[in-house]
C-alpha cells in the first residue's frame, strides 16, 4: 500500500516539474528571439539560458521552429492550457454579446494578444523569407486570424447587427486589417500610441465601419 501511494504522489510531482521546466525553456526562448531574432537564437543558447541541455530541448520540442511555434501559441493564448481560443469562455461570451459590445470585446481581446505577440510576429516576418518553416508558421497564423475575424462577423450577421450593404468576406477583411500586428505596430510602436488608445480606436473604427447605426 505504501509503495503504491508513493508512486501516486511522485507522478504528479514529476509532471509539475516537467511543466515548470517547459515554461522555463519557453521564457528563455522568448527573450532570446525578441533580443537576437530567429537566426541569432540557437538551441544551445536557449539551453544555456534555461539551464537545461540542448538535447532535452530537442526531445521536448523538436526543432527550433517547433519551439518558436509553441512560444507564439502560448503568447496568443496567454497561458499554456490546451484550449483553443474559439472554445474559451471569454471568446464565446464575446460572440454572444452582440453589436458594439461584441466589437468592444474583440478589440480588448485583440489588443491583449497583440501586446503579447507583436514583437514575436515581427521576428517571424523577418525570418520567413529565408526559412520555409517560419513562412509556413506565419501563413498558418494569418489564416487562423482571418478565420477568427470571419467568426466574429458571422456572429454579428446572425444578430442582424451589420450594415445592410456589408459583404461578409469584406467585413472580415476590415477586422483583419484593423487588428493586424502591422497596424498595431505602426500606431503603437512607430507613432507612440498607448495600447489603450489603440484598443479604443479599434473598437470605434470597427463599429463605425461595420455596424448599423441605431438612434
Amino acid at each position: 500500500m505504501a509503495g503504491r501511494a508513493r508512486r501516486g504522489y511522485v507522478a504528479p510531482q514529476r509532471e509539475r516539474v516537467r511543466l515548470a521546466t517547459r515554461r522555463q525553456i519557453r521564457q528563455a526562448a522568448r527573450s532570446l528571439f525578441l533580443e537576437r531574432g530567429y537566426g541569432g537564437t540557437t538551441m544551445d543558447l536557449v539551453a544555456a539560458t534555461a539551464e537545461v541541455s540542448a538535447r532535452y530541448i530537442h526531445m521536448t520540442f523538436g526543432g527550433k521552429a517547433e519551439l518558436f511555434s509553441e512560444v507564439i501559441q502560448v503568447a496568443i493564448a496567454g497561458d499554456d492550457e490546451p484550449v483553443p481560443l474559439a472554445k474559451r469562455p471569454h471568446w464565446i461570451a464575446m460572440l454572444d454579446a452582440g453589436g458594439p459590445t461584441t466589437l468592444a470585446a474583440f478589440a480588448a481581446t485583440s489588443t491583449a494578444i497583440l501586446r503579447r505577440t507583436a514583437g514575436l510576429l515581427a521576428v517571424a516576418d523577418a525570418a520567413a523569407a529565408a526559412d520555409e518553416h517560419l513562412a509556413a508558421l506565419r501563413d498558418r497564423g494569418r489564416r487562423r486570424r482571418l478565420a477568427d475575424c470571419a467568426e466574429v462577423v458571422a456572429a454579428l450577421s446572425r444578430q442582424q447587427a451589420l450594415k445592410r450593404d456589408v459583404v461578409l468576406t469584406e467585413a472580415a477583411d476590415v477586422l483583419y486589417a484593423l487588428s493586424s500586428p502591422a497596424t498595431y505596430q505602426m500606431l503603437v510602436d512607430e507613432r507612440g500610441w498607448s495600447a489603450e488608445r489603440y484598443q479604443q480606436w479599434l473598437a470605434d473604427t470597427s463599429t463605425s465601419e461595420l455596424l448599423q447605426h441605431t438612434r
